[in-house]
């Protein structure tokens, strides 16, 4: 069994990492800013958690020669929001805590590093891409960020693939779709939307979506997000080093609104 550190391990993706690998099994640390339980309460006993900045490099390779960890998650982020809020720091979270993530990756030769990165990589979809065909886009499709969410994602798996050919990082990255689940609505904010949909439906509430309603997108449940990283952890041998994690189809709000039972106006 290995010993995994998770930054984020206790966010609303991190949170079912960390659930993932301790049903596997393995030692899981978790590694972030604030300790907040709420969405890991049924495992709180069976992980480690630490409290730390991803900014602060000595207190990362602190930890992990501590306990003894050989695999990293590297999951902890700045929000689209927090990035439009204060560009400045959150960009610092970013594109600083990637760069010290992998330093220490480095420094103690980790056995595997998972960088979660997001389809906010690409650039706007277009002709045969877009509304009203939809084709599925690969993971050659051209890499222009139109946010500086997307900037510093693309950044840090640059930085992640050069650390992994100059240096020996063995390292897999791992571009998500539009995820939802458990606790994405209250952490999320604006980005839940799919989640939103879902707990208005169950709680017998009306929900207006102003727009986008025939818009197409790839909706994956958090739990695959979930098992699709802890497989990329201990993946052996790999041929490629960045996969898109998704359903490899779209869906629409209108369609979710129709399925969830959930109104919907001027769509």
């Amino acid at each position: 069994m290995s010993s995994v550190l998770v930054t984020g391990g206790l966010g609303v993706i991190g949170a079912w990492v960390s659930r993932r690998l301790v049903d596997q099994g393995h030692e899981v640390v978790t590694y972030s800013r604030h300790i907040d339980t709420s969405l890991v309460k049924d495992i709180t006993g069976k992980i480690t958690m630490v409290s730390g900045d991803v900014l602060d490099l000595p207190a990362i390779l602190r930890t992990i020669k501590e306990h003894n960890i050989d695999r990293i998650v590297h999951m902890a982020t700045a929000l689209p929001d927090a990035l439009d809020a204060n560009p400045y720091n959150a960009y610092r979270t970013n594109v600083n805590g990637i760069m010290n993530l992998l330093e220490a990756a480095r420094l103690v030769e980790i056995k595997r590093f998972i960088f979660s990165s997001s389809v906010a990589v690409y650039d706007a979809a277009r002709g045969e891409y877009a509304y009203p065909t939809y084709k599925g886009i690969d993971e050659d499709y051209p890499k222009v960020p139109t946010t500086v969410y997307g900037a510093t994602k693309l950044f840090a798996e640059n930085m992640t693939i050069i650390y992994n050919e100059r240096f020996g990082v063995d390292s897999i990255i791992l571009r998500f779709a539009s995820v939802y689940g458990p606790g994405k609505q209250v952490r999320h904010g604006l980005l839940a939307l799919h989640s939103k949909i879902i707990e208005s439906a169950l709680l017998n509430r009306p929900l207006k979506i102003r727009q986008g309603g025939d818009d197409k997108i790839d909706m994956v449940y958090v739990k695959d997000i979930a098992n699709a990283v802890v497989l990329a952890c201990f993946a052996t041998s790999p041929e490629h080093r960045v996969f898109h994690v998704g359903t490899g189809r779209g869906d629409t709000f209108r369609r979710c609104r129709a399925h969830c039972g959930v109104l919907s106006s001027g769509a």
